[in-house]
């Protein structure tokens, strides 16, 4: 369906607002792209497939996150502190063995996981975003670009990141007027999000002045153990949120396909 402005009672074509636009300002070309009526664009890409890979990739940082309490419970609970034990190189010790692989298997399913999630998270939100954009959806005032790169500018990633989602899981539901309130679970997820990350920032804090204190370090693990409740809750909404964004941008898509 061919889509038009209407500029003091006069209609505006596409053809005329290409002739516009090489005169016109880039202030002046956003502000016409924002008065054009929604209409889901034939460019915008489907979300579903990507959320499964979403979904797969927090299930391995969840699993890295469990593997970080277990970790934890044998520096504070068990005899094999990486750090204290005293190794006898001629006798096998299975029990410190154990605990030295149940460590290299947290770091590699914490740390890849992460670096996972990030990337895959990453796409997810540019293409979320722009999707609503090609097809001139309400209510989206950060752009693809920036509401993957807020989430890297110190501070501004305190606020801006929940700003950019909750614009597109309103605009996925309500596009053409970006009407209504997203869901407290936006809200709790930030808030485990930011929770998580404070009390991990601690956690690196302490055992760095901890120095070869064995006592403080053991405090540094438990508050690091401490760190993954919130984490885990956050990403258990964050693929909540991600799955009602997919559901609602995929709906779109099909029924412009008719």
């Amino acid at each position: 369906m061919r889509m038009s402005l209407f500029i003091e009672g006069a209609p505006m074509t596409d053809a005329t607002i290409t002739a516009t636009a090489a005169d016109a300002t880039a202030s002046e070309l956003a502000a016409l792209a924002r008065s054009s009526s929604f209409a889901w664009s034939p460019d915008a890409k489907r979300l579903g497939g990507l959320l499964r890979w979403v979904v797969f990739a927090f299930s391995i940082y969840i699993l890295g996150e469990i593997t970080c309490v277990m970790f934890v419970g044998s520096q504070l609970f068990t005899p094999y502190d990486l750090t204290t034990y005293n190794v006898d190189p001629d006798t096998p010790d299975f029990g410190f063995m154990g605990v030295a692989l149940l460590g290299t298997v947290y770091l590699a399913l914490n740390f890849g996981g992460f670096i996972v999630c990030v990337i895959l998270v990453g796409f997810f939100v540019y293409r979320a975003t722009r999707n609503l954009r090609l097809s001139n959806a309400r209510g989206v005032d950060i752009g693809p670009a920036w509401a993957v790169g807020w989430y890297f500018i110190p501070f501004a990633n305190l606020v801006k990141p929940f700003q950019s989602m909750k614009e597109i899981w309103i605009s996925s539901h309500d596009p053409e007027r970006a009407a209504g309130d997203a869901p407290s679970t936006l809200s709790w997820w930030w808030g485990c999000w930011l929770g998580a990350n404070f009390i991990a920032n601690a956690s690196t804090a302490m055992s760095n002045q901890a120095g070869a204190d064995p006592s403080m370090l053991k405090v540094g693990y438990a508050i690091d153990a401490v760190s993954s409740a919130p984490s885990i809750i956050a990403a258990i909404l964050l693929m909540g949120i991600l799955r009602q964004i997919a559901r609602a941008q995929d709906r779109q898509l099909e029924i412009a396909a008719f």
